[in-house]
């Protein structure tokens, strides 16, 4: 760990229940983080085959927030 950065315990996520059956159209999930005494709730969204989203909202006595993700996928050559 840096310098002055507090070393937190952390417990690892389970695997996430995505249903990817036949017939569903933008599957979604959603899932729990726990980071010390701040809690990160999370939910996965898939677009369509080349898009998907996650979204966490942060809550605790350290944090307070929200990260939206969006990821594509890139084909022929580098990403931009």
């Amino acid at each position: 760990a840096g310098k002055g950065i507090p070393e937190v315990p952390s417990v690892p996520s389970d695997p996430l229940p995505l249903d990817l059956g036949e017939g569903v159209k933008r599957p979604l999930c959603s899932f729990r983080h726990y980071c010390g005494p701040d809690i990160y709730d999370g939910m996965m969204r898939i677009a369509d085959p080349d898009h998907f989203q996650i979204h966490w909202h942060i809550e605790g006595p350290n944090k307070d927030g929200d990260i939206r993700q969006d990821y594509a996928r890139v084909t022929g050559g580098a990403a931009p």
